[in-house]
């Protein structure tokens, strides 16, 4: 049958071909006969051929997206694979917008390359705002029994910025903080982390010190760093090189035996942020984390959060009800209306860093800035007491 004897010509021309040995590149001809390489002197370089095809660029490397995690490049030939958490519809240089369909998609064209880019450890200025790390844009957080909290609330903090948070009880501040981490769903709007929707908790994103003492009570509070070293992935070997200089840092370095029921208030607060320290989250929430000490424990752990910060510049949301203290702490306070909260008013605070709460209390720009803040805010208790 003809079509079987095509078959057994193919075969038998493969297994010629398999027979066969190979040739070594320099007993390879040219088609006119001659060897190739032939006529060449020793380091000769070949002239790029000129016309259409030297006229083409360069391809760029594909870059491979998956969706279930951070971006995480990794070099396989020149394929460079990188996990992305959501599918979103991505831009790129020449080659045009390309959507991601499933749970992998693929992206060529030479600005992809910017994906693999590190994220920089210093706030870029105002033109970074056009990719804030945390994006609120008109949401809408309502609670079980349909009590909304926010409304039409949009507010964008740049990485590395320390972002106070005010307004009277009952607005929506701790609401904002346990949306960004997480915890609670948004009804409506876009709530966007590093350009990511938050669905749910993303372990290792953010560090959240509440109000009240979230210690383990069992734990001394070397036990406690451990505890967040062991959740961080951290070998169990560096554990304790690593927990003893966060303890040091915070001025606990002679009370590291010590359990939390045999510490002070202000000691424990030390202990809380030894471990956002080893935890060391790109992000920190903080709920009126220093509102229950007295007045000069609290200043000096605020100037030692101050140098904390100062040493790699998280991103920090601070929500207090001491006008003066976020003045000193933040580089923008935010204010937020009486319920349901969004925001009114967003005020940069005009001092320069590094600074201290005594040197904040007496620059030129701090008595006119509390008196602006003051007068804002004073107008929305007055809506919450009236309601």
């Amino acid at each position: 049958m003809p079509g079987g004897e095509v078959g057994l010509d193919r075969q038998e021309s493969r297994d010629r071909q398999e027979h066969q040995p190979r040739q070594h590149q320099s007993d390879r001809r040219h088609p006119s006969g001659r060897p190739a390489g032939a006529g060449r002197l020793p380091g000769h370089v070949p002239r790029r051929r000129e016309g259409r095809a030297a006229a083409q660029p360069q391809r760029a490397p594909r870059l491979v997206l998956a969706g279930d995690g951070r971006p995480e490049p990794r070099q396989r030939g020149r394929i460079r694979q990188v996990r992305w958490r959501h599918h979103e519809e991505l831009h790129h240089g020449r080659g045009g917008p390309a959507r991601l369909r499933g749970p992998v998609a693929h992206l060529e064209g030479a600005a992809g390359q910017g994906l693999l880019s590190a994220a920089p450890s210093e706030p870029r200025g105002s033109d970074y705002m056009s990719r804030p790390l945390i994006s609120a844009t008109r949401i809408t957080i309502r609670h079980g029994n349909g009590f909304v909290a926010l409304e039409d609330f949009s507010l964008h903090v740049a990485e590395g910025e320390f972002v106070g948070i005010v307004g009277p009880s009952g607005c929506g501040k701790t609401t904002f903080l346990d949306a960004v981490a997480g915890l609670i769903p948004v009804a409506s709007g876009e709530l966007l982390f590093n350009g990511h929707a938050v669905t749910g908790v993303v372990p290792g994103e953010v560090g959240y010190l509440f109000q009240k003492d979230s210690l383990l009570p069992w734990r001394t509070a070397y036990g406690n760093v451990c505890a967040a070293l062991e959740l961080k992935g951290v070998p169990k070997a560096e554990w304790p090189a690593r927990a003893n200089e966060v303890l040091h840092k915070v001025g606990l370095g002679r009370f590291t035996d010590r359990y939390p029921s045999q510490l002070s208030g202000g000691m424990r607060r030390r202990v809380q942020l030894a471990v956002l320290l080893a935890f060391d989250p790109p992000v920190i929430l903080m709920d009126e984390p220093f509102g229950a000490l007295d007045a000069q424990t609290r200043t000096i752990i605020e100037d030692d959060f101050l140098r904390l910060w100062g040493e790699n510049r998280k991103t920090v949301l601070f929500v207090t009800h001491d006008l003066e203290e976020a003045i000193c702490m933040c580089d923008r306070v935010v204010i937020l209306t009486a319920h349901p909260g969004t925001v009114k008013e967003v005020l940069d605070v005009p001092l320069p860093r590094p600074r201290t709460v005594d040197e904040a209390k007496f620059a030129d720009g701090f008595q006119p800035t509390l008196r602006t803040l003051s007068t804002s805010l004073r107008a929305e208790v007055g809506r919450t007491l009236a309601l």
